[in-house]
């Protein structure tokens, strides 16, 4: 369907939407937008509502005049985005980024949620390593107000597993592509999501208290979110589990997304209480 819009602190947040039935939710990760759900929303669309929206000053939606948007800020404005679309619960998917906006949003609205699927995501504060080299990539982005062919490159090869760049590169073009076309109206609002991201304080203690059922995933390839922190969240979080994709980096859902859909599907089955059908031909 085309893209819709729900009006949030007087900016349009979009999102698009597939398929009747039980509501899945999709949020993406920090320089990707809802394309990157792609592979799923083919699949589980054919049985169930899918919802993929666009973070601030991503894919499709509006700007914002924010220097820096904390996560605690996008996670009520996710949840705002939610209420407003009238949803009485949903399962959540989130991709790094999202998925530390979905576990916020598990411990506040327990209730709401049926299920989180979680990708790739840490849910700990950034090590001040990793901080003192994503910040001035942010600082040099923001300044140039463009995203360089030499930073695009570099964000791909953090990305992506190796085996992708073999097996389909044109995933890779596609996103350099979509990194490289980003208007510079836009930069600002992206490095101020960026901001809120890297900046974030450390959410591992609130973990032990969810309540909702939960499945981690991770590719056994990814450098951003390596594998140890999605099985470190598992172990806190009660009753979660976690899955390996291999031959995934950081955007694994996408990468594999055959494999990552007959994972993911026996769990949406279960907390559902209903039995699936059809074939994966994502």
């Amino acid at each position: 369907m085309a893209v819709a819009h729900v009006t949030i602190r007087d900016a349009n947040m979009s999102y698009h939407e597939y398929g009747s039935g039980y509501p899945l939710v999709f949020v993406h990760s920090f320089l990707w937008d809802s394309h990157v759900w792609d592979r799923q929303i083919t699949y589980f669309s054919k049985r169930y509502r899918c919802i993929a929206l666009d973070l601030w000053g991503h894919g499709e939606s509006d700007t914002r005049t924010e220097r820096e948007i904390p996560i605690e800020v996008i996670t009520q404005d996710v949840w705002t985005f939610l209420q407003t679309l009238g949803i009485d619960s949903c399962i959540f998917a989130g991709l790094s980024l999202g998925g530390m906006i979905g576990m916020r949003l598990a411990h506040q609205h327990p209730d709401f949620f049926k299920g989180m699927l979680i990708f790739d995501s840490y849910l700990g504060a950034e090590s001040e390593e990793k901080k003192q080299e994503y910040f001035p990539m942010i600082a040099a982005v923001e300044e140039s107000e463009f995203f360089a062919p030499e930073f695009v490159q570099m964000i791909a090869r953090y990305f992506f597993s190796p085996t992708t760049y073999t097996t389909q590169p044109d995933l890779v073009t596609d996103f350099e592509r979509r990194l490289a076309s980003i208007p510079f109206l836009r930069v600002p609002t992206v490095t101020a999501v960026g901001r809120g991201v890297y900046g974030r304080p450390s959410f591992l203690e609130e973990l032990k208290d969810i309540k909702v059922p939960t499945l981690y995933l991770s590719g056994e390839d990814d450098v951003p979110r390596p594998v140890h922190e999605s099985k470190e969240m598992a172990a806190i979080t009660p009753g979660a589990s976690y899955i390996s994709i291999p031959d995934g980096g950081y955007v694994a859902c996408l990468e594999q997304g055959s494999f990552v859909n007959k994972q993911i599907e026996p769990f949406i089955e279960r907390v559902l209480g209903v039995r699936g059908q059809g074939q994966d031909v994502a």
